[in-house]
């Protein structure tokens, strides 16, 4: 409400200033001058271009990207209109450039302009950096500098200084201008190389925005070509700033094409990810609930066919009387293959999936060694790809898609089908659980269930590098809980860590935590900056989790090289950090919203970033809410002070024996009562 009350009286402070600027105008109209009246004009005209870009930059904090593309298109196709058609009309009636609607006409175009380069601000401002607003700020101070200190009418940088403002100015001033001079094109550069909003554009709406960039570019350079327009005839200073902030919007739109072309290649693998992980949660979303074992394997296939894009799938299950495999459930079979696994679905490739508990993937049906050999597959061209569904280390069926293109397999389809599967693993078991029995026995089977589940999703193993100690621990409650853990190898000089907890309990809490690892493991594997992987990671989440859930995370990368650690924390337990040198421990809460609850530019603005320096002996200790929140018999949380004291007292120790202290003095102080959240830690200790 205030930002709002703020935003309407600036643009009634801004209205007056350019109703006293056209009054002017009009009173000289009437030739009713004053002392000066051109300067007290202009100097109107430039205070109301700087209230007017302050209050669209409030007005345009809510405008999505593609639409803040097309405003700017339609703002600088009228501001075209006018400095062509106008002069035309007035040539053609033998008129001078004088008059209302010549003063109303450069005002509008000036306003226009600031529209513009208010919304232009936003895109730069997409994934600021530190020093993205001081840039801004001051290459429009320098444009006002310029619009003042310039009488070059013609979209030109004049080094010499020619004040408007009939100031006797010494000789060396000139160098001062040159020099500022410099660092607005300089700044111009700067500025024009901020256009990270061009990634978050799918393919359809970079391939529109390039065709408006491009008509955009394409009026702008016309209007440099055009050389005086009706602003610049309209006043000198004015004509200045609308001179300077064209030439600057020639190169941004420029900058912008060039990185949407660079972009397009890729963004329909992007594209493509989204939609996967997309398809991946609706799995998830119309399996929960859903207890019938027919209805819940007719759902697999059916999303095999979205996931993998395939021409069509089907499942087999093995039957635990007769340990045979059986077909349950297909989608857009052809009818030979129908008959043919309905009879022996135990074939050549079942019995190669089972055998090897992996993933099967064949590039040329008609030439491959297990399919060629059969009558049905023989003379059939394409691909196949067929995903064990293994529970408790034993392949309990199989999931099989067939494209009808040779080679149509992309190497990620194979993991995010694994991916697929492991759901609907989880999600088989449940719906057996359920038809098998109602009673306790079904409820302990459900966590067991839902806690092998876990247990799968995280690292098995810790990453072994020779500059770090690793240690990690999840203990799960009694009701599964969403915690989640992982470590993604880069390179033998970086190492990334993330650690995340899923709103809620229980089998859904299980079921988002997979997609949640399906996300960070798809981002995570290629992007090593933590502000880049979030924002990333919340957009998909945004629009894949419901309205109730969401995901806390903290995301770093450690550098051996540089030595440093670098974090983002969406919402998370804040870092302990132990510091050697210091001999003191921190707590360190970078600012951050939870994952999936702003889809907007409020998570990305309030996201901050951390770095780190680390030294021999450093330790780190990431935690989720369990640990710090453990309670006792007198309901006292065990919080984050204890665990910065055990650190304190053990910091001798290695990480194993650091993270097993912490655990005994959770247990200890947790006594008797009942576990409630899963308690999840990583330590790392520098070597």
């Amino acid at each position: 409400m205030t930002n709002k009350k703020t935003t309407t009286k600036l643009f009634f402070i801004t209205i007056s200033i350019y109703l006293a600027a056209f009054l002017l105008d009009v009173a000289q109209l009437f030739d009713f001058t004053i002392s000066g009246f051109n300067l007290v004009r202009d100097i109107l005209a430039i205070f109301g271009s700087v209230f007017l870009l302050i209050t669209f930059i409030q007005w345009s904090l809510d405008i999505s990207t593609y639409d803040k593309i097309k405003y700017i298109f339609y703002s600088i196709l009228f501001i075209f209109a006018i400095n062509y058609f106008y002069p035309f009309y007035v040539n053609q009636a033998g008129q001078k450039n004088t008059g209302v609607i010549f003063s109303l006409s450069s005002l509008v175009s000036l306003i226009l302009l600031m529209f513009v380069l208010a919304l232009i601000r936003e895109l730069i401002f997409v994934q600021r950096k530190r020093g993205t607003n001081r840039n801004f700020n001051l290459l429009f101070s320098l444009f006002i500098f310029y619009s003042y200190f310039s009488q070059s009418k013609n979209f030109t940088l004049d080094f010499k200084i020619q004040p408007s403002l009939n100031i006797n100015l010494p000789d060396w001033a000139n160098i001062v201008y040159m020099v500022l001079t410099i660092v607005m094109v300089y700044l111009i550069v700067i500025n024009s190389f901020r256009t990270q909003w061009v990634k978050f554009l799918n393919k359809n709406e970079k391939i529109k925005t390039l065709f408006l960039n491009v008509f955009v570019l394409t009026l702008l350079i016309l209007l440099i070509i055009k050389g005086e327009t009706i602003v610049s005839e309209y006043s000198l200073i004015v004509g200045n700033l609308f001179s300077i902030c064209t030439i600057f919007l020639t190169i941004y739109f420029s900058f912008s094409i060039l990185v949407i072309l660079l972009h397009l290649p890729t963004a329909g693998v992007y594209d493509r990810k989204v939609r996967e992980l997309s398809s991946l949660h609706d799995l998830s979303r119309h399996i929960l609930g859903v207890f019938d074992i027919n209805k819940v394997i007719q759902i697999i296939t059916d999303q095999t066919i979205s996931v993998a894009e395939a021409n069509y799938s089907w499942l087999v299950i093995k039957n635990l009387s007769s340990k045979h495999f059986e077909l349950v459930a297909y989608k857009n079979l052809p009818a030979t293959l129908i008959e043919t696994y309905s009879d022996n679905p135990t074939n050549e490739l079942t019995e190669w999936v089972a055998t090897n508990k992996s993933a099967l993937k064949i590039d040329r049906i008609s030439k491959h060694d297990l399919t060629s050999g059969s009558n049905v597959w023989r003379h059939r061209s394409g691909s196949l790809l067929g995903i064990p569904l293994i529970s408790n280390d034993e392949v309990m069926g199989i999931l099989f898609a067939v494209k009808s293109d040779e080679y149509g397999f992309l190497p990620g389809d194979e993991a995010l089908l694994t991916m697929f599967a492991n759901n609907a693993t989880v999600a088989i078991e449940n719906a057996n659980l359920v038809k098998r029995s109602l009673d306790q026995e079904k409820y302990e089977q459900e966590l067991k269930i839902a806690h092998e589940a876990q247990r799968k999703l995280l690292p098995h193993t810790m990453p072994e590098i020779k500059f770090l100690q690793i240690d990690a621990a999840c203990k799960t409650a009694n009701e599964v809980g969403g915690d989640y853990y992982d470590f993604f190898l880069y390179d033998n000089s970086k190492l990334g860590i993330i650690i995340g907890d899923v709103s809620g309990k229980g089998a859904e809490a299980a079921f988002y935590m997979a997609e949640v690892k399906g996300v960070f493991e798809s981002l995570g594997s290629t992007s090593t900056s933590p502000k880049e992987l979030l924002i990333n990671t919340n957009k998909i989440l945004y629009n894949t989790l419901d309205s109730k859930t969401f995901v806390s995370a903290l995301f770093g990368t450690f550098d051996f090289k540089k030595h440093t650690f670098t974090f983002c924390r969406a919402g998370h337990c804040p870092l302990l950090y132990w510091s050697a040198n210091e001999n003191e421990v921190y707590l360190v809460e970078p600012a951050g919203l939870a994952l999936g609850l702003d889809g907007g530019m409020n998570f990305n603005s309030i996201l901050k970033e951390e770095k780190i320096k680390f030294h021999s002996n450093d330790i780190f200790v990431f935690i989720t809410d369990g640990i710090n929140e453990a309670r006792n018999a007198h309901n006292e949380e065990f919080e984050e002070q204890r665990i910065c004291d055990i650190v304190f007292e053990n910091q001798k120790e290695n990480a194993t024996a650091i993270k097993n202290v912490i655990l005994e003095k959770i247990e200890n102080f947790v006594g008797d009562q009942k576990q409630h959240d899963d308690l999840t830690m990583v330590v790392i200790k520098v070597v």
